[in-house]
């Protein structure tokens, strides 16, 4: 997984271009961070739960993002 993908989501997240990815337990907006093997983790400062994202949301973040860097 490329980290600059998760950046260039929150970045346009931070723009207001798109939601924030939020944390299934409170909602709170998560944060890229280093993960296993230096895989990205989302973590949620709010309550303290991590999440590995699959490919799946990759994949989602990753459209997102190229729709908005064309």
């Amino acid at each position: 997984m490329e980290w600059s993908i998760f950046h260039k989501y929150r970045h346009l997240a931070d723009d207001g271009k798109v939601k924030h990815l939020q944390c299934p337990d409170c909602e709170g907006h998560l944060v890229t961070r280093l993960g296993k093997d230096d895989e990205p983790d989302l973590w949620c400062p709010v309550c303290d739960t991590r999440i590995q994202p699959g490919l799946d949301l990759y994949d989602q973040i990753r459209a997102v993002v190229g729709e908005h860097h064309v």
